[in-house]
């Protein structure tokens, strides 16, 4: 998985110039990331289910874990932009690429609707 995330960093950061696939926030930030993806796309596919039992479960296991999912997002983020990381443009980049409720996720610290 640590190769497919570098991967992606280099296909965003345009051939992974000055690439430091050591840099420990932008690989915590990616994981957020990609675990968010994963649960949020395996929820929808649970709501296809034919079974009301597999539907509740899912929506269930969602709302209890959205908000954690959330701020692991919004934490990772903050510590890149803290640390003055050379990653902080292509995290946004990934962000905006990859979440598809990111109206719900507010990572740059600014108010809904402001």
């Amino acid at each position: 998985m640590l190769i497919e995330m570098e991967r992606v960093i280099k296909k965003v950061n345009g051939q992974g110039k000055d690439l430091n696939p050591y840099d420990s926030h932008m690989t915590t930030y990616i994981n957020t990331i990609v675990a968010y993806s994963y649960l949020y796309n395996d929820y929808l596919e649970e709501l296809k289910s034919d079974r009301t039992e597999r539907r509740l479960r899912a929506d269930q296991f969602w709302l209890e874990n959205v908000s954690k999912l959330e701020r692991n997002i919004k934490t990772a983020f903050k510590k890149l932009v803290n640390n003055r990381s050379q990653f902080v443009g292509q995290a946004v980049q990934i962000f905006d690429r990859t979440i598809r409720d990111k109206h719900r996720i507010n990572i740059y610290g600014i108010a809904e609707g402001k």
